[in-house]
């Protein structure tokens, strides 16, 4: 294949991508969803069911090998850059909203979804029938399902919070401060259960020095940054500065893939590292909008590869089960922590229903598992499905327990909450 040849396939499988995440986007509108959830849909849909028809031409068509491995790159770059997006995020979590709410609400929205988590996955390891389980570590599955019950999708979540008039209120402070750090573990539980499927228990001790060595390199870099006198230059040139953090961020992916670790940690490391403050946010936003308009590519690669079972052997029985699993042990979970954090019930039930957004995230969790084979592809397409099922019901969630337990003091209420 020449050059020539091999750009304009490229640019026929973007453009085709291009237009179906576009129609994606009108489509959510209609559906009053977030848009990533379902240009994130199309996309997953994208790669089994649409793109193989334009195959036509075999080895030199839409979907030729060089071409499948231009966008797992492409897409691969997206989620390393829509990852460093995330992170600085969570490092934004203002001090004021870190105070006994959110830390009860943390507490109950990561540990009894991640005990659910475990309990699930060592079912799955207990189970006679290996075919959902795989051949994985069983620590490593237990804990990547953990994980998987856990994850809250802050992106997601602020789209939600402001389809709500939720952003900048203090119940949406408590949600975004609470998925904040509750995403913090569920990274490191990530880059865990990667680690012990690539080299199992033996390799722990390494494993843990190295994500301490990281986090402890992350904070001296965020520090020394934050204090750095040349931080004007930044300010005067953001794009030049995102394009040294992107390209910072590849290599130390990069470097922490080639030592068993994941890219997503590496990622997560660059995000966090970042300090927070005006002159860096136009660099850190110029990465994230880039990151989140090409991680869509990531889910197309992968369904080429983890979608093509048949739709009719999904095991729905299964879906339904964990989906009802999963949201009742987070709405649980956060009720009962942000009830514990002086919460009344009605607001306690909102941030519940806020905080099963798993959206984006769940995804990118999902598709490492998978990737790193923990996840068989049977039990990732289960997971996917009850990560966008979970996602799409906290909106109307959301709208139900507004209507269903309404404010009682409406003159102490602002007009979010009526």
């Amino acid at each position: 294949m020449t050059a020539i040849e091999f750009a304009g396939q490229l640019l026929a499988a973007l453009l085709a991508l291009g237009v179906v995440l576009l129609v994606a986007r009108v489509v959510a509108g209609f559906l009053r969803q977030p848009a990533v959830i379902v240009e994130i849909t199309a996309g997953l849909a994208l790669g089994p069911v649409l793109l193989p028809h334009l195959d036509a031409a075999g080895p030199g068509g839409l979907l030729s090998p060089d071409v499948t491995e231009a966008l797992s790159f492409i897409g691969h770059v997206g989620l390393v850059l829509f990852i460093v997006g995330v992170a600085h995020d969570l490092g934004r979590a203002p001090g004021n909203t870190i105070g006994k709410d959110v830390v009860w609400t943390g507490l109950g929205t990561l540990l009894v979804p991640a005990v659910t988590g475990l309990l699930v996955g060592w079912w799955l390891v207990a189970r006679p029938d290996g075919a959902l389980r795989g051949e994985a570590p069983a620590a490593a599955l237990v804990l990547m399902i953990a994980t998987c019950f856990a994850v809250t999708a802050v992106p997601v979540l602020a789209g939600v919070l402001s389809a709500h008039r939720l952003t900048g209120t203090d119940l949406g402070r408590l949600a975004m401060a609470t998925a904040m750090t509750t995403d913090v573990v569920a990274w490191l539980l990530l880059a865990v259960s990667l680690s012990l499927a690539a080299s199992a228990l033996t390799g722990l001790p390494v494993l843990l020095g190295l994500i301490a060595g990281g986090v402890l390199g992350c904070l001296l870099l965020r520090r020394f940054l934050g204090n750095w006198p040349g931080q004007t230059w930044i300010g005067r040139h953001p794009y030049v500065t995102a394009g040294i953090v992107a390209v910072a961020a590849m290599g130390v992916s990069s470097s922490m893939r080639s030592w068993g670790l994941t890219e997503v940690f590496g990622a997560l490391l660059v995000g966090l590292a970042l300090p927070v403050g005006e002159r860096w946010q136009r660099p850190v936003q110029l990465i994230s909008h880039l990151g989140r308009l090409l991680v869509p590519v990531f889910f197309v690669v992968a369904g080429l590869t983890a979608l093509s079972e048949p739709w009719h052997a999904m095991p729905w029985l299964m879906v339904v089960l964990v989906t009802v699993v999963a949201v009742g042990s987070k709405t649980l979970g956060s009720y009962a922590g942000a009830l514990l954090g002086g919460r009344t019930p009605r607001d306690a039930m909102r941030a519940a229903a806020l905080l099963n957004t798993r959206g984006l995230t769940e995804l990118v969790v999902l598709q490492a598992g998978h990737e790193a084979g923990i996840l068989t592809s049977e039990l990732y397409l289960v997971l996917v499905a009850m990560a966008l099922l979970s996602t799409a019901l906290a909106g109307p969630f959301y709208a139900f327990v507004t209507r269903r337990f309404p404010c009682r003091q409406p003159h102490r209420c602002d007009a979010t909450c009526r």
